[in-house]
């Protein structure tokens, strides 16, 4: 055995989204060594004859709120792939190296559909090797939420689910403050300009608690700076009715449908989604693990203190639910 011999492989690749002409950016991860048992027909070998390797379940995965594939979600996919599963990280319409205008702009909806049109490449592109039969959803903090709710769908027959610190929902915050009435405004402001416009108004996505932000738990602003490669894939400006937006997409509610398994990974001392929503939340799913680790909201990713626990509970997971 060639112990040098790389374990996957990554490519770019653009996916159509709903938009005409709108395009998400991708990463393809397939892994090199594959130990399943289903074969598919790849693509033509260089003596032109067509090999044969084995599928692999995909894992399609994509960023929290603000953010992008280049903040630290390489590692988990090299881990994922590095076991046997393929995986897909890709940037929404309007974020990253994706199209759509206008910019940094996040509706919930349209995220949940470009994950829906990445998972409808998956099973049609056989030559990356994906077994169509077990899509795997991963999502973290907003994207966490994303993927819970897309999990009830029927339609999307998922596999599995791993929803990292996952956002499940929230109340309306209407107490009569002088800063919760500059938020709305500024909300109610980019509702305004971009229907008439498509100018948004930009509000940061992390803040401290004291000033308008999408993100304003203690310690957002330092968390959000320390994801791997922040310092130059973060842009900290996201569009204001965020603010007004985020409470309407209730995955809670959505939960008690999903048949699939579901490891929901729940940081102890998140102050962002709290571990007690998590938890309460996944009571309400069949198929339900939690898995508590010590730690904060940011602390997930490379460089942080629950990111070889968060990894290994995950590859678990995936070992135990979608054995290769």
């Amino acid at each position: 055995m060639d112990f040098d011999q790389p374990k996957f492989h990554r490519e770019s690749v653009r996916i159509p989204s709903k938009t005409p002409g709108w395009d998400l950016d991708a990463w393809v991860y397939t892994p090199t060594l594959i130990a399943t048992s289903t074969t598919v027909l790849s693509s033509t070998s260089e003596s032109g004859g067509r090999t044969r390797r084995r599928a692999s379940p995909v894992i399609v995965m994509a960023h929290g709120l603000g953010c992008t594939k280049s903040l630290g979600l390489s590692s988990y996919a090299e881990a994922f792939t590095t076991a046997g599963y393929a995986c897909v990280a890709f940037d929404y319409r309007r974020w990253g190296d994706s199209d759509g205008t206008p910019r940094h702009c996040t509706y919930f909806q349209d995220q949940m559909d470009d994950y829906a049109s990445v998972v409808k490449y998956c099973r049609q592109h056989e030559e990356f090797g994906f077994d169509p039969q077990r899509v795997i959803l991963w999502g973290y903090s907003f994207s966490g939420g994303h993927v819970l709710s897309l999990s009830a769908d029927p339609t999307l027959n998922i596999y599995a689910t791993i929803a990292q610190a996952p956002y499940t929902g929230r109340a309306y915050n209407l107490s009569p403050t002088l800063l919760c009435l500059k938020r709305t405004l500024l909300a109610l402001a980019d509702i305004v300009l971009t229907t008439l416009s498509q100018n948004p108004v930009y509000i940061p996505t992390a803040a401290e608690p004291t000033d308008v932000g999408a993100v304003i738990a203690p310690g957002s602003t330092d968390g959000f700076r320390r994801l791997p490669g922040a310092d130059r894939h973060f842009p900290n400006r996201i569009n204001a009715s965020t603010y007004l937006s985020a409470p309407s997409h209730q995955p809670r509610e959505h939960v008690p449908s999903i048949q699939a398994p579901v490891l929901f990974v729940a940081a102890k001392q998140d102050l962002v989604c709290p571990a007690a929503k998590i938890i309460e939340t996944s009571k309400r799913v069949l198929k339900a693990k939690v898995v508590e680790i010590p730690g904060n909201h940011f602390d997930m990713f490379e460089g942080g203190q629950a990111f070889e626990a968060c990894r290994e509970a995950q590859v678990k997971f995936l070992a135990q639910y979608v054995p290769l």
